[in-house]
C-alpha cells in the first residue's frame, strides 16, 4: 500500500504543480517523468498480480485505440504522433487498472481522500495567494496552471459536487468551506463558467444516480440542504455579481443572473466581428461540423497532427472554442469521437448499476464513487461543451480514473456479494 500511495503522490504533485514548473521551463521534464511514473507503476503492479480487465468496460476504448491507429495510417502519421495524441487516454486507463486492482479498497480510498483534501487546499490557498498578489488573472490558476485557465472550472465542476454532498451527508463546515474555496478558484482565473456547470453537475447527480430517497435518510439532512443551497446560490451570484460581462451593472441580485444567462446564450453563438470567425463553443461546433461534411472527411477527420497545440482552426472559420469532442472530430473523425464519448459514458452506465445498495459500501468507498461520478460528469460536460483539458492532460483525467478504478472494484465485489446472498435465501 505504501508503494502504491508513493507513486500516487509523486505523480499528483508532477502533475498539479505544472504551472510553477513552467515558470522555470521546466514544465516538459515534469511531464516526462510523470508518464515515466505511470508506465513504472503499472509495470510492477501487473508484475505483481493476475492481470484483471475482465470486470472494467474497456471495449469502446479498445476501439477508440485501434481507430485512433487507423486514421493514423491512413494518413500517414507516424508511431510517435500516435502516442503524443493518445498518451493521455492511455495513461490514465493504466491508472485505473491500477486501482482496480487494489486489494484494500477501504484503506487506499481513505489514503486518497485525505490525499485530494490536501491538494484542493493547497490549491484554494494557492489561487488565494495569486489573487491578493497579482489580481484576476485567468492565465493562473493554483499551482497548476500560468499559461490557461480552463482547470479553473473543471476543478471546481469535478469537486465541488463531492464536498457539496458530503457536507449534507456529513455534516462539517470544512466540507463547505472547500465549497466556496473551489468557486473562489473559478473566480480568482476569470472564469465564468463555472457559476453555470456546477448546478447543471449538481442536478445530474442528484436525480440521475442518488435520489431523494438515500439522501433523505441522513438525521439532519433538510436543515442542511437549505444552508448548503443557500451558501452555494450566494457564492455563485456574488461571482456573477463581481464579473462584468456576467453583471452588466445590475449588482448583487437576481437581474445579474437573468443578465448572465442572456450573455451566455449570446456568446455561445458570438463570431469575431474583425474576420467572422466563430469564437462561441456553439457556433465553432457548429462550423466545424458544416466544414467537415463539405469536405467529406467527417468519418475520417485530419489526423493527428490536425490540431497540435492549437485552439484554433480557420481552414473551419474556427477562432476559437475548440472542444473536447471537437478535438477529436477534427482529426479522426466522427466515428472515433463517438468512440471516446461512448467509452466514458459506459463506464459512468457501470457506476450507475448499483445505486440502489450503494450504501452497502464502506464509507470512504462511497465517497470515492461520488468523486467517480462527479469527475466523469464533469469530463463529459467539458468534452461535451467546454475545453479540451481532459484529453490534453493528465490533469484532472488520472483522479477521475483513479476514483472510477476503486468505484468498479467495490461495484463488482458488492454486486458478486449481493448475488451470493440472493442465492443462500
Amino acid at each position: 500500500m505504501k508503494t502504491k500511495m508513493y507513486f500516487f503522490y509523486a505523480i499528483s504533485i508532477l502533475v498539479l504543480f505544472r504551472g510553477i514548473f513552467s515558470l522555470y521551463n521546466l514544465d516538459f521534464y515534469s511531464k516526462i517523468l510523470s508518464e515515466g511514473l505511470i508506465f513504472l507503476w503499472f509495470l510492477i503492479e501487473f508484475k505483481k498480480q493476475k492481470f484483471a480487465l475482465s470486470s472494467i468496460p474497456l471495449r469502446y476504448g479498445v476501439f477508440y485505440l485501434i481507430w485512433t491507429g487507423f486514421v493514423a495510417f491512413l494518413v500517414g502519421d507516424s508511431l510517435y504522433e500516435y502516442y503524443l495524441y493518445s498518451r493521455y487516454f492511455i495513461l490514465s486507463c493504466l491508472i485505473m487498472y491500477i486501482s482496480y486492482n487494489v486489494n484494500d479498497l477501504k484503506r487506499y480510498s481513505s489514503n486518497i481522500l485525505k490525499a485530494i483534501d490536501f491538494f484542493v487546499l493547497v490549491q484554494i490557498i494557492s489561487s488565494l495567494l495569486f489573487f491578493f498578489i497579482l489580481g484576476r488573472l485567468e492565465r493562473n490558476v493554483g499551482t497548476m496552471s500560468t499559461t490557461g485557465g480552463s482547470l479553473a472550472s473543471v476543478w471546481p465542476l469535478t469537486f465541488v459536487p463531492y464536498y457539496f454532498l458530503r457536507f449534507i451527508i456529513r455534516g462539517r463546515w470544512k466540507n463547505l468551506a472547500f465549497v466556496v474555496g473551489l468557486v473562489f478558484i473559478g473566480y480568482a482565473s476569470a472564469k465564468r463558467a463555472v457559476y453555470f456547470l456546477i448546478p447543471l453537475s449538481l442536478i445530474i447527480i442528484y436525480y440521475g444516480f442518488l435520489g431523494s430517497k438515500i439522501i433523505m435518510r441522513v438525521k439532519g439532512v433538510k436543515l442542511r440542504i437549505l444552508t448548503s443551497l443557500s451558501v452555494l446560490f450566494f457564492v455563485l451570484l456574488l461571482g456573477i455579481s463581481r464579473t462584468e460581462s456576467l453583471d452588466q451593472g445590475n449588482g448583487f441580485g437576481l437581474a445579474s443572473l437573468k443578465s448572465a444567462i442572456y450573455y451566455v446564450e449570446e456568446y455561445s453563438f458570438q463570431e469575431n466581428v474583425m474576420n467572422g470567425e466563430s469564437i462561441g463553443r456553439m457556433s465553432s461546433t457548429i462550423n466545424t461540423f458544416q466544414s467537415m461534411w463539405s469536405d467529406r472527411n467527417i468519418f475520417i477527420g485530419n489526423g493527428l497532427s490536425a490540431l497540435k497545440g492549437e485552439i484554433t482552426y480557420s481552414r473551419y472559420n474556427v477562432g476559437y472554442g475548440v472542444t473536447g469532442l471537437m478535438r477529436e472530430i477534427i482529426s479522426i473523425g466522427f466515428i472515433g469521437g463517438i468512440l471516446y464519448l461512448l467509452f466514458y459514458i459506459k463506464l459512468l452506465a457501470k457506476m450507475n448499476e448499483v445505486k440502489r445498495y450503494v450504501l452497502g459500501f464502506d464509507e470512504e468507498v462511497f465517497w470515492i464513487w461520488i468523486l467517480g461520478i462527479s469527475g466523469l460528469i464533469s469530463l463529459l460536460i467539458t468534452v461535451f461543451g467546454y475545453s479540451r483539458v481532459f484529453v490534453n492532460s493528465l490533469n484532472p483525467i488520472i483522479f477521475t480514473l483513479v476514483f472510477v478504478g476503486i468505484s468498479l472494484k467495490a461495484i463488482n465485489r458488492l454486486k458478486y456479494r449481493h448475488q451470493k446472498n440472493k442465492v443462500k435465501k
